[in-house]
């Protein structure tokens, strides 16, 4: 007989004792039981009235790793359960197998857990029953072992998914209490303003002042709306870039330049160390501002009047640019860096909540870097330590090619001539208004049909439609207009609601060079009709 052999049916004649003999006695009964144990999924074990192992399947040698020629004889409960996980002893009086030697009672489904044969513990389920001889007297034990590793990892999987359930539920309510807040805020400032301006109508000084605050918060409103809607096609990965080859330099430069006001009204000192040279990639310039407007705002945020914001734009070697941002505020807890960029995470969890925002401006940071195939990782001592973030982004290989790091900007022009296609009035009137305050001439249409015919009659150098139009929409327009020889050369601009990159897409099909979504920042619209794009180079 091999050694991976059954030793004698002796313990299966003590199984099938008290079974009719003439049952017990057929051959194919034995060569079935055979069959049954050898290829039970479950470990079988044969013990006498000491402990000692006389029989086990071969389930039982993958189970704890022990083989039956090392097992036979050996008392079981000495080999796989001698001691507990937490390594304290477990005396044999006090174990599943010795408590049904001492009563003689059945233990079915016990969960444990016994030692495998390199240390571990394996967590099982355990039957143990004992076997009584023809004249009733005790003979041993049988015990059937099954494996719960994989119902336990189910388990502990299961529990995971629920917190993280729970946590997700979490994160939802704050943030939709944080969105409450963040909104009310502006529209409780807006209608004060507007209480002031049916007060003091013909007061210059309180209209200039209610003029300012609803400004001011129109922006903030479209601003939540915007990250809102940034983040939604980050998560869902539906952002695209619109990449061309950029100088880096630059858009950190212009960003800086553009958000000093605010470092400046914050009380912040900022120290800014630029590279000598430009770093080129490709790359979204207006998402990388995006991305360096983030952080800077994140650092004025958490910082105290009298803080630094130092800036340092470097070409790391390895054709990467390293852009640090590092302030002097209240730090961030070391066990709050790794969900730092989680959407809807808050560093200022207070009930007051005096530093604001919706969480959104980190997890922006590094979808849009990740899109850039580039990292960001954020560093902090601890509370009152300040905070850096690092970008790593991939850059061209430097080339000493002569000329600026930078194209000079165009000298503006005014005077151009703007028709806006709108049929909510109020926006097209103010909107009439706005631009002939800029410096150019502008005529408003109500609707598609009118637009078409005012384009034909005025042959705009810009339009402005609105693509949620009633009866011919803002893409028939643009269809119509496109076909117009007169009108090769003006410029169609998009307005819409709608900010996705479905829309843009939309928009550009039917043949408008730009996208715009409302409301339109005004100091961007002034820009834009100073500079609008060559119609060679739509968008």
């Amino acid at each position: 007989m091999s050694p991976t052999q059954n030793p004698p049916l002796a313990p299966l004649d003590v199984i099938t004792d008290g079974v009719p003999q003439e049952v017990a006695a057929r051959p194919e009964s034995q060569r079935a039981a055979e069959f049954l144990v050898e290829h039970a999924a479950d470990a079988l074990y044969l013990m006498d009235t000491q402990g000692r192992v006389t029989f086990m399947n071969p389930a039982a040698e993958k189970l704890f790793g022990w083989s039956r020629d090392e097992l036979l004889g050996q008392v079981l409960h000495d080999v796989i359960h001698p001691r507990r996980p937490d390594g304290s002893e477990n005396p044999f009086s006090e174990c599943p197998l010795g408590s049904v030697m001492k009563t003689g009672r059945v233990l079915v489904n016990h969960e444990d857990s016994f030692q495998h044969r390199d240390g571990s513990f394996v967590p099982v389920s355990c039957s143990n029953a004992p076997v009584f001889g023809p004249d009733g007297a005790l003979q041993g034990a049988a015990l059937v072992v099954r494996d719960l590793s994989e119902r336990k990892r189910l388990e502990l999987e299961l529990r995971a998914r629920a917190e993280a359930l729970a946590e997700s539920d979490r994160c939802k309510d704050q943030f939709m209490a944080m969105l409450a807040h963040e909104l009310r805020n502006p529209l409780a400032a807006m209608a004060n303003a507007v209480g002031l301006l049916r007060l003091r109508p013909e007061d210059a000084a309180v209209r200039q002042r209610a003029v300012g605050i609803l400004e001011r918060q129109v922006k903030q409103q479209a601003r939540l709306v915007e990250d809102l809607l940034d983040v939604s096609r980050l998560v869902t990965g539906k952002t695209t870039l619109r990449k061309a080859r950029v100088d880096l330099v630059r858009v950190v430069m212009q960003e800086v330049e553009d958000r000093r006001r605010e470092l400046e009204s914050a009380g912040l000192r900022l120290e800014l160390e630029p590279p000598s040279r430009p770093l080129w990639m490709e790359g979204d310039a207006v998402r990388l501002a995006q991305v360096v407007g983030n952080l800077l705002s994140n650092a004025v945020r958490f910082s105290d009047r009298g803080g630094t914001v130092a800036i340092r734009l470097f070409r790391a070697g390895g054709g990467h640019a390293v852009l640090s941002v590092r302030d002097t505020g209240i730090g961030i807890d070391p066990e709050l860096l790794p969900t730092l960029f989680e959407p809807f995470f808050q560093a200022d969890r207070s009930l007051e909540r005096t530093l604001g925002g919706l969480g959104l401006g980190l997890t922006m940071v590094r979808g849009w870097v990740e899109l850039h195939g580039g990292s960001v990782r954020a560093h902090s001592e601890g509370q009152t330590r300040g905070a850096e973030f690092t970008v790593t982004l991939p850059i061209e290989e430097e080339t000493f090619e002569a000329g600026k790091s930078s194209q000079e900007l165009q000298a503006p022009a005014a005077g151009r001539r703007v028709l806006i296609i709108e049929d909510n009035h109020d926006a097209a009137d103010s909107l009439h208004d706005m631009i002939e305050l800029f410096g150019h001439e502008a005529e408003v249409s109500y609707d598609g049909l009118d637009g078409v015919e005012a384009a034909r009659r005025l042959r705009p150098d810009i339009i402005l439609c609105d693509v949620g139009l009633p009866g011919l929409d803002g893409y028939a327009v643009a269809r119509a207009l496109r076909g117009e020889a007169g009108l090769s050369k003006t410029v169609l601009i998009a307005i819409s609601g709608y900010g996705q990159e479905e829309a843009r897409q939309r928009s550009r099909e039917a043949g408008f060079d730009l996208h715009l979504v409302k409301p339109v920042d005004a100091d961007k619209l002034e820009v834009l009709l100073a500079q609008p794009p060559a119609r060679e180079g739509s968008s």
